[in-house]
């Protein structure tokens, strides 16, 4: 046990260094840090914070990435409805938003076998946006076919962690937290994973 946290822990610490120099030879080759607003700096360290710790301690922490698939998938939609929809203010759309997400959190730790597929399926949607942004532009340009895509690998995500529980949900919690790290760095560098 303890030999496996200090080897996880030196993982985080060399991915951390490599992280750091390559935000470092952005900012050399040109790349102003400046020009991020709040918001992004914001999310680019929580995302990076975030997506390391799931990247290297998901399997550990599965019932709180449970939580937190929950909680942003609920959340999410109902934020994005009511902005869409209600001429409500920033706080309040915000605060039920917050509730949505802990109803849905708790509803998937409740839930597990639905959790399980929506964990899969969030797997196979960051597979297929990261397949996606290989080139400029996206590699399918028509956007029905992007959409098809997409929502295709996460329905194949879904029915593999209801198959191949163990493997799938280290596999999906580690590629994600290491996509969420790297969508982090995208930000800090200026590229264009971030805008896919």
């Amino acid at each position: 046990m303890a030999i496996t946290i200090r080897k996880d822990l030196w993982q985080v610490i060399v991915m951390a260094g490599v992280v750091m120099q390559i935000v470092a030879l952005q900012g050399v080759m040109g790349v102003n840090a400046q020009d991020l607003t709040a918001h992004q700096i914001v999310f680019s360290i929580i995302a990076f914070i975030v997506g390391v710790i799931i990247c290297f301690f998901g399997y550990r922490l599965f019932k709180t990435i449970l939580f937190l698939v929950g909680f942003v998938i609920a959340g999410g939609i109902v934020y994005v409805a009511l902005v869409e929809n209600t001429d409500l203010h920033i706080w309040a759309i915000t605060g039920i938003a917050i509730a949505a997400g802990i109803l849905g959190g708790l509803l998937l730790i409740c839930l597990f076998w639905l959790g399980l597929f929506l964990l899969g399926a969030l797997g196979g949607f960051v597979l297929a946006v990261y397949i996606q942004s290989m080139r400029s532009g996206g590699l399918i340009r028509h956007e029905v076919g992007k959409w098809v895509f997409i929502g295709g690998l996460a329905l194949v995500g879904g029915i593999l962690a209801l198959l191949f529980q163990k493997f799938i949900i280290i596999l999906f919690i580690s590629f994600g937290g290491a996509f969420a790290a790297l969508i982090a760095v995208d930000v800090w560098a200026g590229g264009e994973l971030s805008e896919q």
